[in-house]
């Protein structure tokens, strides 16, 4: 139980173990409260928890996972299985769902917000008893966001989002409702390069249903196919274009359209649709009615054989989500080191070397598509060759930040990393089996008050003080440094990607001000300021609105 004080207070539980529940309450009395952090840690039992900010980072949930913050919340990198209930549930002004891992829940993920949007991406979740995702900003000037979720075989609508702005990449098979049922409002709405397959229902709905004027949207390079309803679905829109999807072998229409302007349509493929395609008003001369020739519909692998007439189709490019398959990945020797990984140690980078086999060479190997367990290769780190590798082949070292690569592995004496890139037209792919040892770290509880009787060493703490984007979106920075220990100061848009970074250590003990300017304007969007220092880090948020 974690009970409010009347001060400010950051509350951190890292490489813990809790055999009950979590639960805090009392919380919302006291406005200086900043922050509940949950890292590395495994809960046998619910998890409750109110705060301003909330942060559950790289652990393993054996019952749901309810999070309520006046302020944001953040979930990424979490395991959840075999949950009774909603695996994930957050009530925040603004949320950020990303990386999760959600097998056999009641449900998979349910966030609401009141003021702002909600960022939903590269989580996967399978098996669930009814609903995917739902993503419902409360008010009509926040959006949803969906990017690379993979949902497959839940009982209900795969990902279901209102006040919708984006969704991307989305990867929906075999569930019982629609798979992606989206709607959105005014302003012009995106749904682009999803594959749904398989479901119960139609495939992708989209629909203006508030009170306001009908909305835009724009649906382009998606693949639906063999869905028991109607491939597209729109339902009350002002205006929408349909270029380059793939709807076949539904058992309705390709498309369907109710209460809407007839939608600008070219280069789609509307093959073998039961009901037809689109059976109420003529397809675009660039529309298309033949086979797709995916690699294996069977295993529903919708990539394109290299003889697909969708590869690149006059006047059109390519249609569809996914481009040419088949070929499988080249297999490359990969060895990471350590060996044993400590999740606990300190250390910037980890190593990872790659030997590729005849006929293929490391001069070959495009260096910013190498991922280990999705983790892009650090780009402040040096790259370069290896040894001769034991076939004598010559190898190539490339390192990874220690940290973001942690939160994807579990603990064990064999877990396996896999390393993926490009190798001049090919994909390739790699494989280790390593030890990892999760730390028992004690409770770090961060408790600063005007009433001490002794000298705390200053917090660990950094905040936006203004931010310039007439400048091209410099940044003022001020922060706090405990001491010199070596300390890293990084700009990470929504994705969690670093724009920028900058090592403060040097500054020493106390408060410092700095200004972060990028080499180019950034675009409009949320923006996240992170102070590292170790294991330790203090987040802050700032918003550029042009």
């Amino acid at each position: 139980m974690v009970c409010g004080t009347n001060g400010p207070v950051r509350i951190g539980f890292q490489g813990c173990r809790f055999d009950a529940g979590v639960t805090s309450n009392g919380l919302f009395g006291y406005p200086d409260l900043t922050e509940i952090a949950l890292r590395h840690c495994e809960v046998f039992g619910a998890a409750s928890l109110l705060a301003q900010l909330l942060n559950a980072d790289s652990s393993t949930f054996h019952g749901p996972l309810w999070l309520n913050a006046s302020d944001a919340t953040f979930v990424r990198d979490n395991r959840l299985e075999d949950i009774h209930g909603t695996a994930i549930t957050v009530f925040s002004r603004e949320a950020l769902i990303a990386g999760n891992l959600i097998r056999r829940g009641t449900a998979g993920i349910h966030a609401v917000t009141d003021e702002g949007d909600i960022h939903v991406q590269d989580n996967r979740v399978e098996g669930c008893l009814s609903d995917g995702i739902v993503a419902n900003p409360g008010l009509s000037g926040d959006r949803s966001y969906l990017e690379r979720n993979v949902v497959s075989h839940c009982g209900g609508v795969g990902i279901r989002a209102t006040n919708l702005k984006l969704a991307r990449g989305n990867r929906v098979l075999g569930c019982s409702g629609i798979g992606l049922d989206l709607h959105h409002f005014e302003d012009p709405a995106v749904v682009e390069a999803n594959v749904v397959g398989r479901c119960g229902s139609h495939g992708i709905e989209v629909t203006h249903d508030y009170s306001g004027s009908p909305g835009v949207v724009s649906i382009h390079d998606n693949t639906v196919y063999a869905c028991r309803g109607t491939g597209i679905v729109l339902t009350d829109l002002a205006e929408g274009s349909l270029s380059r999807n793939i709807s076949c072998f539904n058992v309705g229409a390709g498309l369907e359209v109710f209460r809407t302007v007839v939608p600008s349509l070219s280069c789609n493929d509307w093959y073998a649709n039961e009901a037809g395609a689109p059976p109420r008003f003529s397809p675009s001369p660039t529309d298309r009615f033949v086979d797709p020739i995916f690699c294996d519909l069977a295993n529903d692998d919708v990539q394109l054989r290299s003889d697909s007439p969708l590869l690149d189709a006059p006047g059109c490019g390519r249609i569809g989500a996914l481009g040419q398959g088949c070929e499988p990945p080249v297999e490359i020797t990969f060895r990471f080191t350590p060996s044993t990984f400590h999740v606990a140690a300190h250390g910037r980078w980890v190593t990872g070397e790659l030997e590729p086999r005849a006929p293929f060479s490391v001069d070959a190997i495009d260096v910013a598509s190498i991922r280990l367990n999705g983790v892009p290769v650090d780009a402040a780190a040096p790259i370069g060759p290896g040894d001769r590798g034991r076939s004598s082949h010559r190898t190539l070292i490339v390192r990874f930040d220690r940290d973001a690569i942690s939160r994807t592995l579990t603990h064990g004496d064999a877990v396996p990393v896999v390393v993926t890139g490009t190798i001049g037209d090919r994909t390739f792919r790699g494989a280790d089996v390593i030890r990892v040892l999760r730390g028992t770290g004690p409770i770090a509880v961060d408790l600063s008050h005007e009433s001490a009787a002794v000298e705390i060493p200053p917090a660990l703490s950094v905040r936006v003080s203004s931010l310039h984007p007439a400048a091209g979106g410099r940044l003022s920075i001020e922060f706090t440094l405990p001491d010199q220990s070596p300390a890293r100061l990084e700009l990470l848009d929504v994705a969690g990607r670093v724009m920028m970074s900058r090592q403060v250590g040097e500054l020493g003990r106390g408060q410092h001000t700095l200004e972060l300017a990028p080499e180019r304007a950034l675009p409009q969007g949320i923006y996240f300021v992170r102070l590292r220092r170790g294991a330790d880090e203090a987040r802050s948020r700032a918003a550029v609105i042009r």
